[in-house]
């Protein structure tokens, strides 16, 4: 839902019928509510998937692989590059995820040729002349190769035949291909292979199947393909007996935490982020800041992003502090000079937190950090790296001042001080969107800045009467541009809208008349009228009329 306060509805009335005269200390107040609620409704700061795709590998998680050398990056082909590109954009994927989905996959094809060169140097060729599918073809036909009476030995070249193609599906984007030959491998290792090597070979296949289902779920929308995850990563934790591989028993542990809470949060299921969060506090029975500083910190960050899901599905507070808790510890080990980009992901999500206590509890100390902690992930984050979350970061931040501001016009302060880094918070946020792209949170993005605006050009009004002039027609100019992506938007969401640029007309035409602007106004609030008949919220329309009368009544005197 936008921020937008029908309560202007209620207050249209007396706002224009004093159009020209300052406007009152009461009404300063109540027009910056409008955009404060909001805080309760913070976008999460969702770098996690992508900032994690760019550590180094798990060695437990991605089958001996490593990660990926310099030499091995360069070695994949132009024409490879180019084939990759081609999917992608035959995908549609975004512009704003593309840089980082060509890393994924080009990561994924360099790790590919390296066991390519020693496999099968027929499919190498076609996969350095960008031929993805005469590649996979190649595989199929090295495998059908393989004696049928299948040994121990015969089983794992079979294995991890099946284990190429799926890397190869993983850089074609087909991940539910790519879990099905995986599956197909662990399934050969389980079967025909009884050592104690082939049980680590099993689960770091399952592993991959998992992984291969998440991306599947992520990137397809597919929510079985979850459920099927989470009961691989079950079948996993039955190959890594935690007195036996107890580090292999971790990632296990936490990576299914991960499917859990995704599963938990697409079906608004608060049982599953219960169990996710159980995931997360098994995992850091074993990994401890001495033994595994990186693993732990990364355990007690998705633990706080866990909780902090789990209080928004039960729409309470008792959570929040021990999100808080797990973030800070978190933090302790990424360091802005050791992990940067980890920092400003947890310090961003910390903040979120913050931001939400303080809405629940009223606190502005609360509200004050989470601020600071904003700003801070804002000086480490870059945004040509994470073009949508510094974004949602500059959201947030906006959201944040914008509360502290309402909380400071109850006290002394007016709060005009907060509201003007709000509106740098929204305006910089809104540079980085598009109308064409993002519609909802474009117009979420310019209503909000025109909330902002608004509340500070009306406080500059109250100094004199000639100011504020700039900063109102700016918020009308934000409120226009939501109503530019209207058909995003819910009818009455729709009129509110359309009453706040009304509002704004109004005082532009105190400040210094224009004809157009009061019949502009009129205009909009008679749509307004029809809008809010059409729909379940119609105890709105008699306000509305109230703010028609308004009108009507000033341009009355104006012809007089």
């Amino acid at each position: 839902m936008l921020a937008i306060g029908i309560e202007l509805l209620k207050s249209a009335n007396e706002l224009f019928s004093s159009a020209q005269q300052s406007a009152t200390a009461e009404s300063q107040r109540f027009i910056l509510l409008i955009g404060c609620g909001a805080a309760v409704l913070l976008v999460g700061f969702r770098m996690l998937r992508k900032l994690l795709g760019r550590l180094p590998p798990d060695p437990d998680f991605c089958s001996g692989d490593g990660p990926v050398t310099e030499a091995e990056r360069n070695g994949v082909t132009v024409a490879s590059r180019e084939a990759i590109e081609a999917m992608l954009r035959g995908a549609k994927v975004e512009e704003i995820d593309l840089a980082a989905r060509r890393q994924n996959a080009v990561d994924t094809l360099a790790r590919l040729r390296t066991r390519l060169a020693r496999s099968c140097p027929d499919a190498l060729g076609l996969v350095d002349l960008g031929d993805f599918r005469g590649a996979g073809e190649a595989l199929r036909k090295s495998r059908e190769a393989i004696p049928k009476s299948l040994n121990g030995e015969g089983a794992r070249r079979d294995a991890q035949i099946y284990a190429e193609a799926a890397a190869l599906d993983l850089v074609k984007l087909d991940y539910r291909g790519a879990a099905e030959n995986y599956g197909a491998a662990a399934a050969l290792v389980a079967r025909f292979c009884d050592d104690l090597a082939s049980g680590q070979q099993e689960w770091r296949l399952r592993m991959e199947q998992a992984r291969a289902l998440v991306g599947d779920a992520t990137y397809n929308s597919n929510d079985e393909s979850l459920t099927t995850a989470i009961e691989t990563y079950d079948h996993a934790l039955s190959l890594v007996p935690r007195q036996q591989a107890p580090h292999a028993w971790a990632a296990t542990q936490f990576h299914r935490g991960d499917a859990l809470v995704a599963s938990g949060v697409n079906g608004a299921e608060a049982s599953k982020v219960e169990e996710a969060i159980d995931s997360y506090h098994a995992a850091l029975e074993e990994w401890t800041p001495r033994s595994s500083p990186f693993e732990w910190a990364r355990a007690q960050h998705n633990l706080g992003d866990a909780l902090q899901r789990l209080a928004d599905l039960e729409s309470g507070v008792e959570r929040l502090r021990p999100a808080e808790d797990a973030y800070r510890a978190a933090l302790k080990e990424w360091t802005r000079e050791t992990a940067p980009d980890l920092w400003a992901m947890a310090q961003g999500n910390l903040g979120d937190v913050l931001a939400k206590t303080a809405a629940s509890t009223g606190d502005s100390g609360k509200l004050r950090e989470a601020i600071a902690a904003y700003q801070s992930a804002l000086a480490e984050l870059r945004r040509e790296i994470a073009p949508r979350e510094w974004t949602q970061l500059q959201n947030s931040l906006g959201l944040a001042l914008e509360a502290l501001a309402e909380q400071e016009s109850r006290e002394e302060d007016y709060g005009h001080g907060p509201l003007k880094l709000a509106v740098e918070a929204f305006q910089s946020a809104l540079d980085g969107q598009s109308a064409e792209h993002e519609p909802a949170q474009f117009a979420a993005t310019s209503v909000s800045l025109g909330d902002s605006l608004l509340a500070l050009g009306e406080y500059e009004r109250t100094q004199n009467r000639n100011y504020g002039r700039e900063l109102l027609t700016r918020a009308a100019d934000a409120y226009r541009g939501a109503l530019v992506v209207r058909e995003e938007l819910e009818p009455i969401d729709v009129a509110k809208l359309q009453i706040n640029l009304a509002y704004a007309l109004g005082l532009l035409w105190s400040c210094d008349g224009g004809d157009d602007l009061l019949d502009e106004a009129l205009l909009l609030v008679d749509e307004a009228i029809a809008l809010i008949g059409e729909t379940e919220e119609r105890q709105h329309v008699c306000d509305a009329e109230q703010a028609r009368a308004s009108i009507v009544e000033a341009l009355g005197r104006r012809a007089a």
